[in-house]
Formats: C-alpha cells, structure tokens, sequence
C-alpha cells in the first residue's frame, strides 16, 4: 500500500526564508555603504599605484557581492514560491476532506 502524507503548514514555514534573504540584503548593503564611505581613502586612481590596485578590486568585490546577493534573491524566492504552490496543492484537499468527515459527523476540528 503506497501512503502519502504532508505537513502544509511546515512547508509554508518555507517563507521564513524571506526574513534570512532580508538580512543577507541588509548584509550586502551595509557593505557597499562601509565601501562607499571609504572611497577615496585609497588614493585617486590613475595618479596612484596603490589606488590603482585597491579601486578595481573595490569596485570588483561589491559588484560580485551585488551579483550574488541578487541570484540568492531570485533562488530563494523560486523555491518559496514553488513550495508554497505544493503547501496549497496538499493543503486543499486535506481540508476538504476534514470538512466532508466533519459534514457526515466522524471528526470534529
């Protein structure tokens, strides 16, 4: 006999991963605006050696930081929406079960 079971209301706990993907934007941005506050601090690119090497891998780290952070975004995002779907699919007719026991008498929420 094949059984299929699910717990709904775990699978929609999936949305706290929005809170965690929050932080890890704030995360980011807090980085850039540490980064941008410092500008300049390195020297004037093109006049300096030292600026000429640090500025390019400024500017590289944020703009990879920047590109990560968007692609966990979207992931993220793709999943809790996809699971979320699957909650609702599961969901639904469980209820409409309990409703149909509870109509006829047996189970009562």
């Amino acid at each position: 006999m094949s059984e299929f079971s699910a717990n709904a209301g775990k699978i929609l706990e999936i949305g706290q991963l929005l809170g965690l993907l929050r932080s890890g934007k704030e995360m980011a941005q807090n980085f850039q605006d540490g980064t941008s506050y410092y500008k300049g601090c390195w020297g004037v690119e093109g006049d300096d050696a030292f600026a000429n090497a640090v500025v390019p891998q400024v500017e590289k780290m944020v703009e990879g930081l920047t590109l990560a952070v968007g692609a966990v975004d979207q992931v993220v995002h793709g999943v809790v929406e996809a699971l979320g779907g699957d909650a609702l699919a599961v969901k639904k007719p469980q209820d409409a079960a309990l409703e149909d026991i509870q109509q006829q008498g047996g189970v009562r929420r």
